[in-house]
């Protein structure tokens, strides 16, 4: 599958709570109520902004949390401590128009950054930007990325992306978080309720290669026996499947809540272990 290389590949906001965040406003030095935690908790959540900036955010937002996310985008060098020139001219120097970094554009930053246009750094960068198409970041969504990342220049992006890409799958919320908005990115239309299997295939191999145990077992099983779409349950439960059940089948319950799919592909493997 073809993300961000031809014009001809089909159209294809991370919010993780922070159950631990109590203990991190200690880097502000500023007191506050549990109900004022629980708002900045959700500007984090929303804009992962760090703790001491998000709280001085909610301060001159007058503790409303939807103004708070407009200043954030609105004033972000003065809550990210960025240099938005610098946003700016990373951006200027991959868009032919000033409004987009188009195909050619976004080939250009992965030969600049040394990564694959179908790498997961560059699907972890769609995630964060809020892509809503393949092949195309308009400015908003380029700088969006940028600011989530913490970054303010390409050559600290390329750094930015590898640890994201070492540590996202370490967590299972923000991971899931990703793994969704791929379905969503992916999809020919975006009124389509599933995907093709030949483009679910390919992102499988891409998102848990050398995390799932089976997966070179489930993408060969897909590929022989699936002839219909991939339904988002039967996406979103192979999460659930890697994560719970595996390389060890006898873990698996029959009597879970599981798609079909994944019914047949356990007798599949159960039979081939006989």
């Amino acid at each position: 599958l073809c993300l961000f290389s031809c014009y001809s590949a089909p159209p294809l906001l991370c919010f993780f709570f922070l159950p631990c965040f109590y203990h991190i406003f200690n880097m502000s030095r500023v007191s506050l109520s549990t109900y004022q935690r629980k708002l900045v908790a959700q500007l984090i959540a929303v804009t992962e902004s760090p703790p001491k900036q998000a709280v001085m955010c909610m301060q001159d937002a007058g503790w409303d949390v939807s103004r708070a996310v407009d200043l954030y985008y609105a004033y972000p060098e003065k809550y990210t401590g960025l240099d938005m020139g610098k946003v700016e001219k990373a951006f200027l120097s991959i868009s032919s128009d000033g409004n987009a970094v188009e195909v050619d554009g976004i080939l250009k930053m992965c030969e600049m950054l040394s990564i694959d246009p179908n790498s997961t750094e560059m699907m972890l960068f769609a995630w964060k930007s809020g892509a809503a198409a393949v092949g195309r970041f308009d400015k908003k969504e380029f700088t969006s990325a940028m600011v989530k990342l913490g970054v303010d220049s390409l050559k600290s992006l390329g750094d930015a992306l590898s640890s994201l890409s070492s540590s996202i799958f370490s967590d299972i919320d923000s991971f899931r978080d990703f793994y969704s908005f791929v379905f969503n990115f992916i999809k020919e239309d975006p009124e389509h309720r599933t995907v093709g299997v030949a483009e679910a295939i390919d992102m499988w191999r891409l998102l848990f290669n050398g995390k799932f145990g089976l997966l070179d077992e489930w993408l060969a099983f897909v590929q022989e026996h699936q002839s219909r779409p991939i339904s988002k349950d039967q996406w979103a439960m192979l999460l659930d499947f890697a994560v719970q059940i595996n390389d060890d089948i006898s873990k698996y319950d029959e009597d879970g809540a599981w798609p079909t799919l994944m019914d047949e592909f356990v007798e599949h493997m159960q039979e081939k272990m006989k």
